[in-house]
């Protein structure tokens, strides 16, 4: 107890896994997140359709759709997120744009590239600069002297400057981790992703590494399920990151459900809640990220399972020192 102390004093928290699991349909009071544009007023309420596909640059991506009324934000080359706990309520300006003096956070973005996706548009942004205020700017200062000493050290994500505060932000709004199946000559591959969404009725997009060996077997493949997981799954999610860098497997290698998906027979993960059959149909680059546009061939629902998720420690401990109730959950 006296560790957990020191340690929140210090670093600002006490959790003690930089990402908080939880059940999605747990979680109360999510933040909610609004875009404003520069030189306009008017603001669009994207917490449930912005999707994060990036974190080496940050890639955030709103699907906006083609119809009149949107053009203000369709032609912005530069955004603002605000992460704010209830209505949106523009009243001063940050760096330009028009904001709310209640956000926890903000993220300026700007346009890298576009997808289109039938009656959407995918609209791709890189972060820019990111600020937030779950953890006190003494403590944010000093883990990053923290970050900055395993600098050298080859990690999974190795974040400097305010590229980690872009970051840390994005993971103020619980990500959804899901399960990929790929299925060739009966040997497959499973392994996890938080960096999706579903654009609309008819696409969805997803970001792997480029040069990665599940991107090379997602573009050999081409067709791959993507199964949401119950929450209790979430240290078998996590242990299978490392097959991210592994070469397709026997089938019996894996932990998987007796129900495969309905067309192309894909095994699914023992947890399965519901699926979708992908089939890639393009992609961009961004940073290390390639970003994958997927057709929708089936979608089905299995049963009432709690979805797997998770969040930042950071906005974590910012619900429980401000009486948020949540359940979480550790690998």
């Amino acid at each position: 107890m006296i560790i957990n102390y020191i340690k929140e004093k210090i670093l600002g928290y006490s959790l003690p896994q930089e990402f908080a699991c939880l059940a999605l349909e747990e979680i109360r009071d999510p933040l909610r997140v609004a875009v404003t544009i520069k030189g306009a007023d008017t603001f669009l309420d994207v917490s449930s359709t912005h999707l994060f596909l990036g974190y080496k640059p940050l890639v955030i991506g709103i699907p906006i759709q083609e119809i009149s009324g949107y053009h203000l934000f369709s032609n912005a080359d530069e955004i603002c997120l605000s992460f704010f706990e209830s209505e949106f309520r523009p009243n001063t300006t940050w760096k330009g744009f028009v904001s709310y003096d209640g956000s926890l956070a903000r993220i300026i973005l700007k346009k890298k590239e576009i997808l289109k996706c039938g009656d959407h548009a995918m609209h791709l942004f890189e972060g820019v600069y990111a600020k937030h205020e779950f953890i006190n700017s003494f403590n944010q200062f000093i883990n990053k002297q923290k970050e900055k000493r395993r600098l050298d050290r080859k990690v999974n994500i190795n974040l400097s400057e305010n590229l980690a505060d872009q970051v840390q932000t994005a993971y103020s709004v619980p990500r959804a981790i899901s399960i990929v199946t790929l299925f060739e000559n009966q040997k497959m591959n499973m392994f996890p992703t938080d960096l999706h969404g579903q654009v609309n009725d008819g696409f969805y997009v997803g970001s792997l590494r480029h040069g990665g060996k599940a991107n090379d077997q997602v573009e050999r493949a081409k067709i791959i399920a993507l199964s949401r997981i119950d929450f209790s799954w979430c240290k078998q999610a996590y242990a299978l990151g490392k097959n991210h860098m592994q070469d397709l497997k026997d089938f019996s290698s894996f932990l998987v459900s007796n129900k495969r998906s309905r067309s192309y027979n894909i095994p699914l993960p023992e947890s399965v809640a519901a699926y979708y059959e992908l089939e890639r149909v393009d992609s961009v680059d961004i940073g290390i990220h390639r970003i994958h546009k997927y057709k929708i061939l089936y979608r089905e629902k299995l049963n009432d399972s709690k979805t797997l998720g998770h969040i930042h420690r950071f906005y974590a401990q910012w619900r429980l020192n401000n009486g948020k109730s949540t359940k979480f959950y550790w690998r």
